[in-house]
């Protein structure tokens, strides 16, 4: 549905990309899935102006959360935290953020290694722009390249940024199982394992188009093999994105 459209709309929100399996977009639907709130779908084309959406939100990107309770009141929420709490607030009888307050801090620290600037959905975007040739790249795409501050000297270290947080949740992981854990942290599905698998399954060694379809020069990009990535990654993380796509996120939305 065109942004127009929905930005006068009450309720619930989403602005998605469409057409491209964004991670950020798609976990952040996730999100709303697993609590069984329903909400209006938004349309945001990947290194578009899209005019609409930043006239409206300030920024031209996705995604993009708003609720609106009442004409006086919306709110609005575009990182992976503020995503996380809102979706919280809306339905708590579905957690999916720790009571506990250690655990609570983990969780987000842990989805800003995920998702967050620097992080692992950022660096391997990074990696993939450089293995493109930013110079060879349409003016869009390159102009999107640079919102994200794109340059030489950041792509040149995103390799050893990933392997580095692909070791941290190799090591987590491990920790969870021997402590008796299924999940990432405590002893319970949180947002942090939706987000890790729908962004392992996407941006590296993606999941078969049977479980998420991906357009092939995406797909080409992320099943590059890399040594150092290989190294840092340990077999639990395809086990663990594996069981949370087959707990709760089979059959997997549409895009």
């Amino acid at each position: 549905m065109p942004v127009a459209d929905i930005q006068a709309m009450s309720g619930l929100r989403i602005v998605a990309c469409v057409n491209t399996p964004s991670p950020w977009s798609l976990a952040a639907r996730a999100l709303f899935d697993y609590k069984q709130l329903p909400y209006q779908l938004g349309e945001q084309i990947i290194a578009d102006e899209n005019q609409d959406l930043k006239a409206w939100t300030g920024q031209n990107s996705a995604p993009v959360v708003a609720y609106r309770s009442s004409n006086h009141q919306e709110k609005i929420a575009t990182s992976a935290e503020a995503i996380a709490l809102l979706a919280e607030r809306l339905e708590p009888l579905r957690p999916l953020i720790p009571s506990d307050s250690q655990q609570r801090a983990w969780m987000f620290g842990l989805l800003q290694a995920l998702a967050g600037e620097d992080g692992f959905g950022w660096n391997r975007r990074l990696m993939s722009l450089s293995m493109a040739g930013i110079d060879k790249l349409p003016d869009n795409i390159r102009s999107m390249a640079l919102k994200y501050d794109y340059s030489d000297r950041l792509a040149a270290v995103a390799e050893q940024r990933v392997a580095e947080i692909l070791q941290l949740f190799s090591q987590t992981l491990a920790q969870q199982q021997a402590d008796g854990s299924d999940f990432l942290v405590g002893d319970a599905v949180t947002a942090i394992d939706l987000y890790f698998a729908i962004f392992i399954g996407i941006m590296y060694r993606p999941l078969s188009d049977e479980y998420l379809p991906i357009p092939s020069a995406m797909r080409v990009g992320y099943e590059l093999p890399s040594e150092v990535l290989d190294a840092a990654t340990q077999p639990i993380i395809y086990t663990h994105r594996d069981r949370i796509f087959q707990q709760f996120l089979t059959p997997f939305m549409a895009y």
